[in-house]
């Protein structure tokens, strides 16, 4: 038997260029769900030139072509500035020299060894129309960085160079900065945010919360699941804080903020987790009102193992390991508080 032959409609045709990227994109994204991925463009826009119908010439042509594979893959577009600092030590052979002579050297000249800090970030966020966006800095991925020029090629913007001191040794610090778009799935955006840290991300996220009383029905389940996930998102990121705070002198703060805004999602895992997670980073963090509130909510028992998880902890502060001020102020509300319920007594 002769096989038959294929026609010119029988020839595969080649992939689309927003096609292949589209499964580039699709396989960073199962791979690194939660890691931006980040394309750099070839000019250095100002804040405000930072929207796509401001791009130029081949960076404009990117960003169509990234836009396009966006959609295809169900992520977000937002463009950024990236910002890279570079701390490495730097020996210029002259440990014999005086001060002022090595710290003039010039850096080309300069034999470069371990690096100490290498900190990628991008900040003073957009929308795709050029929209600012209100959250911070969020650190970057080496690997996640698409470059036409290789990242460690870039040039930097600045550069100091501080000989021997004494000290210290000789090191060479270099600031880069590039524009740059970047893109993350839709399901993860607000683990993406959450990276801007917690001083960021509780105000938006108090922002969101508070807006749920005026949202319409129609949209406030899909509303209260967003404010849901990014409370998850700032718990999964809490910083660990404090041992045995003087509550006497604390003012009030967006952690506290925090906690009475996850109240009204009416969420009880969020609540729960909230508590665990806190059990042993934060003892700085007021619960009294929080503890009593969410026990008359959803039940005196309900909390019980979180509960139970609080006290069991106690940081070691300067050979310290009796309870924590942040558990005697929950405790005695919670004793204090008067129910029939038998799981409060329990």
């Amino acid at each position: 038997l002769n096989p038959r032959r294929g026609g010119p409609s029988d020839i595969a045709k080649p992939a689309a260029p927003a096609d292949r990227l589209a499964e580039s994109i699709g396989s960073w994204v199962a791979r690194q769900p939660s890691t931006p991925l980040v394309f750099a463009l070839e000019h250095h826009y100002t804040e405000r030139g930072l929207s796509l119908d401001l791009l130029k010439g081949a960076d404009r042509r990117l960003a169509e072509l990234i836009v396009a594979a966006a959609e295809k893959t169900d992520c977000l577009v937002h463009l950024a500035q990236v910002s890279r600092h570079l701390c490495q030590s730097a020996d210029d052979g002259s440990f014999e020299e005086d001060y002022w002579r090595r710290s003039s050297r010039r850096h080309g000249e300069l034999e470069i060894g371990e690096t100490y800090e290498d900190d990628l970030s991008g900040d003073q966020w957009t929308d795709v129309s050029g929209k600012r966006q209100p959250w911070g800095a969020i650190d970057f991925d080496l690997s996640a960085i698409v470059s036409s020029t290789p990242i460690d090629d870039w040039k930097p913007t600045s550069e100091e160079y501080e000989g021997y001191t004494g000290n210290a040794g000789n090191t060479l610090d270099r600031w880069y900065h590039r524009s740059a778009i970047v893109v993350w799935h839709r399901d993860h955006h607000f683990e993406v945010i959450a990276g801007s840290g917690v001083s960021s991300s509780i105000p938006l996220f108090c922002s969101m919360a508070a807006k749920l009383a005026k949202t319409p029905k129609k949209r406030l389940d899909a509303a209260r699941t967003d404010c849901t996930r990014f409370a998850q998102a700032i718990i999964a990121r809490w910083p660990k804080r404090g041992g045995y705070a003087d509550y006497a002198v604390r003012e009030s703060s967006p952690y506290e903020d925090f906690l009475e805004r996850l109240l009204t999602l009416g969420d009880r895992d969020v609540v729960a987790r909230l508590l665990s997670t806190v059990a042993d980073r934060d003892h700085d963090l007021r619960l009294n009102s929080f503890i009593v509130a969410a026990c008359r909510r959803f039940g005196w028992g309900t909390f019980a193992p979180e509960l139970k998880q609080l006290i069991s902890y106690q940081p070691n502060v300067r050979g310290r390991d009796d309870m924590s001020l942040r558990d005697v102020e929950w405790l005695s509300a919670y004793c204090c508080e008067e129910s029939d319920e038998p799981d409060k007594a329990a």
